[in-house]
């Protein structure tokens, strides 16, 4: 629930940029991937809480630009398709910027 808490806090109703797609992401990747993963299987073993949070953090910033690359690349895809389709009006169309 925090997980899609925070993506529609970053996306619902504002404009795609590529940095609120690194900062969202990094958010996520950092509050519920790494902490909260790491507090629950703390409550659930016991033991290696510092431990399980250095390896899912390493993981989990080694792979940041990696789905930032398939998050930005998904949405373009997403945006050019809802063009098609006439879900969104032409005038709200943007492409993905940096800013």
């Amino acid at each position: 629930m925090v997980g899609a808490l925070i993506y529609a806090l970053f996306y619902y109703r504002k404009r795609l940029t590529v940095c609120r797609i690194i900062f969202c992401r990094l958010f996520v990747n950092l509050v519920v991937n790494v902490f909260m993963n790491a507090l629950w299987s703390h409550i659930l073993y016991g033991k290696g809480y510092i431990y399980r949070m250095v390896v899912s953090y390493i993981k989990n910033i080694a792979l940041l630009p990696i789905e930032v690359a398939v998050t930005v690349a998904f949405f373009t895809l997403l945006l050019a398709a809802f063009k098609t389709t006439n879900y969104i009006p032409n005038e709200q169309i943007r492409k993905i910027t940096w800013f």
